[in-house]
């Protein structure tokens, strides 16, 4: 038999994530309080942070530093590999 999945109110997330964020509120503490799982109330703080995230100037730098870290290690591996052919 399957369980159905209880679903929050928007407003029951955001007060929890504010609960953790602005008031300093372990988020233990505030999964007790609130009745829901720690894990839960990290998923909603981690979803809340990317959404604030999203579409900024921090977001775009952050885009950029994973492509140029890619770039430089497919760049690394290729220096790595002629200096083995030549040495």
């Amino acid at each position: 038999m399957t369980r159905a999945r209880k679903t929050y109110p928007p407003e029951f997330k955001a007060e929890a994530v504010r609960l953790v964020r602005e008031d300093g509120m372990g988020v233990a503490r505030v999964a007790v309080g609130r009745g829901v799982g720690r894990t839960l109330v990290r998923e909603w703080v981690k979803k809340a942070d990317e959404a604030a995230l999203a579409g900024t100037p921090a977001a775009t730098t952050v885009a950029s530093m994973t492509d140029e870290l890619a770039r430089l290690r497919r760049e690394n591996g290729d220096t790595v590999t002629m200096y083995r052919f030549t040495g």
